[in-house]
């Protein structure tokens, strides 16, 4: 910039004043359309006078822009010998007369902006806030690229181990179905393993295991299918259990059975079950009056006296006896049966046996009662007692026994009591 006005000074002051003279006249016709003129008159003009005025005026920008000039040059000339920058900078104000016409009228001052505690760095907009930039972070180190490594996934060979081979060959353009448990090839192998076990074992724990597997895998028809060198109440038993899951699987994945045939397949089963087990006396009673199963009229401890012949009937329970089907078709019960009457130190006072006692029903009982009239005699002295009932099975060939203790009262016991 310096470099222009040094050439503006050395073309001269007639170019100097030529420029002059033409701000000097813009600003005249500015200030002329300026004023509001109260009436249109026509402007009188004064040639030499205006030409003198115009003059003058530019000879004073002429000065002031010398003397702009050369303060410049002592600008530069001080600035190159190191003196005080602010010196030179003030000496090269422009005057008064100048300046003023292009100086901007103060505005009001405002106080510098604080810093807002807790303002991040990283806020994008913030009122009244100082705010700068984030440090730049350091450049992490490179890291290496990841090598792509080739693994095999494929199982190693076996060495000595065949190949499997498919039991049916890949086939195209053909129906083929899902493989279930009753189709699968791996189970039938498995079952036709089994079958050959057994029948070379022909021991229970190879049946088991083929029946049950027969059964897991809905192949019931099979699965009932005993083998015949077994004996005959296992074979009963085992074929009972196959029906009884069987009709249970059934129940389970039916809402809407009843459970009836389930119950009638159980009860099958424990028939086939008491047929093994010896018989039970599960409850006696001296009654007076028997009803029927569970229903009748004991008698009371004082009815039982010395000196008098004691008439009662001996209720008993029984479980776990063998039926067979009589020529009428019924299911047959035989028993025999024996009541002895003990002393407190074991010893025999009266007994009574029945060699043979039948029952017919239509269907297997489930509830077995036997009721036998007793009589003791009026010899018994007063004392305690103990009734031995003996129930023997005669289709089974088992029998069973349960005692049941009484004692008989002396007559003025008796008298005193009344």
């Amino acid at each position: 910039m310096f470099h222009r006005y040094r050439c503006l000074r050395i073309v001269g002051p007639t170019v100097l004043l030529t420029a002059a003279s033409g701000l000097a006249g813009c600003a005249s016709l500015g200030a002329q359309f300026a004023q509001k003129p109260a009436s249109n008159p026509v402007p009188e003009t004064h040639p030499e006078t205006d030409q003198l005025a115009d003059a003058g005026k530019s000879q004073a920008i002429l000065t002031a822009v010398e003397e702009f000039l050369d303060r410049t040059e002592k600008y530069q000339s001080s600035e190159a010998a190191g003196l005080d920058v602010r010196t030179a900078r003030d000496s090269t104000a422009l005057p008064d007369s100048i300046a003023d016409r292009h100086r901007p009228e103060p505005g009001p001052s405002y106080p510098l902006p604080q810093s807002t505690p807790g303002l991040s760095q990283t806020d994008l907009a913030a009122a009244n806030a100082q705010m700068e930039l984030a440090a730049t972070p350091a450049s992490e180190p490179t890291r290496p690229l990841p090598v792509i490594r080739r693994v095999s996934v494929r199982a190693p060979a076996l060495t000595g181990v065949p190949a499997a081979e498919a039991d049916d060959p890949k086939t195209t353009n053909q129906a083929v179905g899902l493989i279930t448990d009753e189709t699968s090839p791996t189970v039938s192998k498995f079952i036709q393993q089994l079958e050959v076990q057994t029948t070379q074992a022909k021991d229970l724990d190879s049946e088991w295991q083929l029946r049950l597997t027969q059964l897991a895998h809905r192949r019931d028809t099979d699965a009932v299918d005993i083998s015949p060198e077994l004996s005959m109440d296992t074979r009963a038993i085992l074929a009972g259990l196959i029906r009884l899951g069987t009709e249970l699987r059934r129940l389970l994945g039916d809402p809407l059975a009843t459970g009836e045939e389930a119950l009638n397949r159980v009860d099958e089963l424990r028939r086939h079950l008491a047929d093994r087990a010896d018989p039970i006396v599960s409850s006696i009673a001296l009654c007076r009056k028997v009803a029927t199963y569970g229903v009748y009229d004991e008698m009371p401890d004082e009815d039982f006296v010395a000196g008098r012949t004691v008439q009662t009937i001996v209720y008993s329970e029984v479980r776990n006896l063998r039926s067979d089907i009589a020529d009428n078709g019924q299911y047959r019960t035989l028993l025999r049966t024996r009541l002895e009457v003990l002393t407190a130190d074991g010893k025999s006072v009266w007994e009574h046996e029945e060699p043979e006692v039948q029952d017919l029903c239509r269907r297997p009982r489930t509830d077995f009662f036997i009721a036998q009239r007793m009589s003791l005699p009026p010899t018994l002295a007063a004392g305690d007692y103990v009734l031995k009932v003996l129930v023997e099975d005669r289709l089974s060939g088992k029998a069973n026994e349960a005692t049941y203790p009484f004692a008989v009262i002396s007559p003025t016991t008796v008298a005193a009591g009344r």
